[in-house]
């Protein structure tokens, strides 16, 4: 991602965002949110494990005792107080103490990741599995048995209580079943992939699915509900104590206040996040989960507030080089400069808090300006502090100038935008049709390049997208149908692109055409970064480390020593060979002679 004077200047950057599965510094990804009945909010994240607030939202203290290995899928409280944890790889556990401390639920569950737990008025449990269907134990865990019948070897992850002896499950590939004694059947949906349920109290159930939108059953028949794009993919259900029902979506929460048959936005401040958690207090207060943090609403989810769980760190999601030759970061907790290659680093002006920074642009006139999660931002002078500069409210990604007073800014969520007054004003291109815009490129030919995704489907998708006007009209072009993260040139004119999955994409063609090639990566891991050195070596940030390819992508050496888990969310490359990465653990730096330091 070129975030220099000019797109495609000698400075070749690629930066990404997205948070990481990883522990240690950088933004919590967060896949449960409980409301205790003492009044506490408990929050359980990938890698992290449990932080906990005894006063409603208002302050958070991370805990010392966590569940397993810390991931946990799922949270939910017992008729008694206690509160139950699902998580990855360790099974289930339990807090007499709203979350502070927890103890493991003895159970012969091997090694099953869990997804869902729903405890019974009996005191039985029934967990949800991955392909294991649903297990039940009569004694709070000390026994486990599998619940027969087709759902039996299915991905579980929702269950709810559905009437007197009646449970319904959420499965990953074959819609809902029901659940009576030890027996299951299905229960309509057949096919489609359930990830959310919620049931109201006059018996409606609501059904959330990847791709399909969302469902109603009333009675005994399923219906599809009228709603927003956004919520073609949901992942969790909550009501309030009004009745009013959100979804947590794929692009945000959308909101139903006629028992589910109409949604509507809650809100755009959430516009572009994938909300994996949601939960409603008895006072009225709804907490959502994403990829990068929490946020809060108080007045029904039109609104919604950042709040800071103390898992924050010292992240950076980019890093530039400045005209004046310094280097330049930007992430979770602002913007900095360095001037002498790293070694330390000033703050660049005030003003972006809380907001992360994602991508530098340095404009002709001497302004620089920086993408940010509350649109573009604006600073002038070298001590000037930053101010709004349009796209308020949508989460710029990266930004950048193509030619004279032209300006191109990327959003998570609202797709690209352009601006023809040095970033004062902007209107959207339509002509670019997926919703999130990852990287620009100017080529040496002086064409444009885009990469985006579209998840609204349920499942990855988006392309490249090219112009040979500055930005004023855009073509699709003719790229495998895979979410593109980042794009790099060498001094051949080949371009190298980051897909998912860890897929790398070449063009010796200015984008014609593509050859398709793998890194090396378990077939899950994420790609972040791409960038090209001096010597036409291209390197490729990943979930799994910094790999190297010296042959034009064909193959891959692993590069990660002295990383130590960071992930590499940009890459910089210096003319002397230097690369530096943007990471986890905040800017590390490469040579050829020495790892990352």
């Amino acid at each position: 991602m070129a975030r220099s004077t000019r797109i495609g200047d000698d400075v070749r950057v690629s930066v990404q965002g997205i948070a990481p599965v990883v522990a240690g510094p950088g933004p919590p990804r967060v896949f449960a949110i409980a409301a205790t009945p003492g009044g506490g909010i408990v929050v359980g994240t990938v890698a992290r494990g449990v932080v906990c607030s005894l006063d409603g939202g208002r302050s958070w203290v991370p805990q010392v005792h966590q569940p397993g290995d810390g991931t946990v899928t799922s949270l939910a409280n017992d008729a008694e107080g206690r509160l139950l944890a699902t998580t990855e790889t360790s099974g289930l556990h339990e807090s007499t103490d709203g979350g502070q401390t927890w103890q493991p639920i003895a159970s012969d569950l091997g090694a099953s990741a869990l997804y869902a737990v729903l405890p019974q008025h009996d005191g039985s449990l029934l967990v949800g599995t991955g392909g294991r269907g649903v297990l039940s134990s009569p004694d709070r865990g000390g026994t486990w048995t599998a619940v027969e019948g087709g759902l039996a070897t299915l991905t579980v992850y929702r269950l709810i209580d559905d009437g007197p002896g009646r449970v319904l499950a959420a499965t990953s590939t074959d819609g809902c079943w029901a659940i009576m004694g030890d027996r299951s059947e299905p229960a309509g949906l057949p096919g489609a992939t359930v990830h959310a349920l919620l049931r109201l109290e006059e018996g409606t159930v609501i059904a959330g699915t990847s791709g399909g939108g969302i469902w109603c059953r009333h009675g005994g028949s399923w219906s599809p509900a009228e709603h927003p794009d956004v919520a073609s993919v949901v992942h969790v259900l909550c009501a309030d104590a009004s009745g009013t029902v959100y979804a947590g979506c794929s692009g945000g929460v959308v909101r139903s206040t006629d028992g589910g048959r109409h949604w509507e936005l809650a809100a755009d401040g959430l516009s572009g996040r994938r909300i994996f958690a949601l939960a409603a207090t008895p006072a009225g207060k709804l907490f959502a989960g994403s990829y990068d943090g929490v946020w809060f609403s108080v007045d029904g989810g039109r609104q919604w507030t950042p709040t800071d769980i103390g898992m924050s760190g010292s992240d950076t999601f980019a890093v530039a080089i400045a005209p004046t030759g310094d280097l330049a970061a930007a992430g979770a907790g602002g913007a900095w400069t360095s001037a002498d290659r790293g070694e330390s680093w000033a703050a660049a002006g005030s003003g972006l808090s809380p907001y992360a920074g994602y991508g530098w642009c340095w404009l002709d006139s001497g302004d620089a300006l920086l993408a940010t999660d509350d649109g573009v931002y604006r600073r002038t002078g070298d001590a000037g502090d930053w101010s709004p500069s349009g796209l308020r409210g949508k989460r710029a990604y990266v930004v950048g100038q193509p030619a004279a007073h032209v300006v191109l800014a990327g959003t998570l969520g609202a797709g690209l935008y352009r601006s023809v007054d040095d970033g004062h004003r902007w209107t959207g291109c339509a002509e670019i049709t997926d919703p999130l815009v990852f990287d620009l490129l100017r080529t040496r030919s002086g064409h444009l390049l885009v990469t985006t995704g579209d998840p609204g489907s349920g499942i990855k998708r988006g392309g490249i997208f090219r112009s040979t006007d500055d930005g004023a009209q855009w073509q699709r072009l003719t790229t495998p149908a895979m979410s593109v993260y980042g794009v790099a040139e060498d001094g051949a004119g080949r371009l190298y692109a980051a897909a998912q999955r860890c897929t790398v994409l070449r063009s010796e063609d200015g984008g014609n055409n593509w050859l398709e090639f793998s890194a090396p990566g378990s077939g899950t891991d994420k790609s972040y970064a791409i960038a090209v050195d001096r010597d036409g070596r291209v390197y490729l940030g990943t979930d799994a480390g910094v790999f190297r390819s010296d042959d034009q992508a064909v193959t891959w050496a692993d590069c990660s020593e002295g990383l130590a888990g960071a992930t590499p969310y940009a890459l910089c490359t210096l003319a002397d060979g230097t690369v530096f990465a943007a990471t986890t653990r905040g800017v590390l730096r490469r040579t050829d002679t020495s790892g990352w330091q």
